[in-house]
This record gives structure tokens, sequence and C-alpha cells, in this order.
């Protein structure tokens, strides 16, 4: 239905800028007609080109509206893939809302990623999904911090813990302890967007 809307409105655009063209093309016609003429006083022809020119810069507008209608209907009408098809699947899990929205900004263009802004939120996910990484903060409130979700998944999903990393802070204790117990990767915040891609790319399955 959306698409149809879509389309639909690329129709109305493309008829809309027909029916400028026609009156365009004749402005700029008849301009140079009238610049043509050497019958006519040099103002009036002066003035011709002025309306010339600026109607060609009219013109120029409305192909391009048109141009970019067309190509985005043809997108439209081409049928896009499945979210997620043959795409790896990533979940991101974060107690802070702006690296989740990096992380998703950052990755979706290639992956297929799920954010989670809690270990509660994302345990069950996690465990029912096939996900091929999961990244997850080691501080976090609630009961399933980084820690938490790693001994969860050793309990009850072992062969996840080897898509199993984590996000660290300002490197507590607690946090070096964690990262000493799981022995799991870890990318130190903050990160800039090159490693943090790096990061991920080499830890996803082949």
């Amino acid at each position: 239905m959306e698409e149809d809307k879509k389309a639909s409105g690329y129709e109305v655009i493309r008829k809309f800028s027909h029916e400028l063209v026609n009156p365009l093309t004749v402005v700029v016609g008849y301009a140079q007609i009238l610049n043509s003429r050497d019958d006519l006083p040099a103002p009036i022809k002066q003035y011709a080109v002025k309306i010339e020119e600026q109607a060609k810069v009219c013109l120029s507008v409305v192909e391009s509206i048109l141009s970019s209608a067309e190509k985005k209907e043809e997108a439209v009408k081409t049928p896009a893939a499945a979210p997620g098809a043959n795409r790896r699947k990533v979940a991101i899990v974060d107690d802070e809302n702006v690296i989740l929205k990096l992380a998703y900004e950052v990755l979706s263009p290639e992956l297929d990623v799920s954010t989670f802004h809690s270990g509660d939120e994302a345990i069950e996910r996690i465990l029912e999904d096939d996900f091929d990484l999961i990244v997850v903060d080691l501080k976090m409130p609630g009961k399933f911090d980084g820690l938490g979700i790693f001994k969860e998944l050793q309990a009850r999903a072992p062969a996840k813990i080897e898509r199993l990393c984590f996000f660290t802070g300002a490197g507590t204790q607690d946090e070096i302890d964690a990262i000493k117990f799981t022995k799991r990767p870890y990318l130190q915040k903050p990160f800039d967007i090159r490693k943090f891609k790096e990061f991920i790319n080499e830890r996803i399955p082949a």
C-alpha cells in the first residue's frame, strides 16, 4: 500500500512536470524568435534574451524534477530484498540510546541490526534468535548486564558464547575483572567509526 502511494505521488509529479514543460518550451521558442527579428528595437530584443534565459532555468528545474521522479518511480517498482535477506544478523545491547542509534547507522547498510536498550530486554531474543554476532555493553542496569548475559548463555546456550563480545566504558575494576573472566573480545569506548566497523567485520562469520 505504501509503495502504491509513493508510485502515485511520483505519477502526479511527472504529470505536473510534463504540463510545465510544454508552455516553458513555447516561452523559450518565442523568446528566441523575438530575439532573431531584425525589425525589433534593441531593448525589446534584450528583454527577449532575459525571458529566454530565465525560461531555460525553469525548464531545467522541471526536467530535473521529472528525471528524479522517474528514477524514484522505477526504484519503487523494483522489488526490494526482504529485510535481512542474505545479510548477517547482529544484536547490539546498550543502555545508552545514542550508542544504539550510532551503531545502527554505521552497520545497517551492510548488516541486519537489532538493537536492545537492556540485557533484560535482549536476553530471550538472543537465546531464541540466530544472531551471527552479539555485542553487549558490560556495564548496564538490571539483572542482565554484560556479565549476566555471558553467564546466562553459559548456562543455557554455551555455543552462543563464541558469538559474544563486549563494549567497555572507563575500564573500571569490575569491567576489567569481567573481561578476564569471560575471555571474550571487547571494544573500548569511546571508539571511532572505522575501528568499530573493523571490530564488527573481523568477528562476523564468513
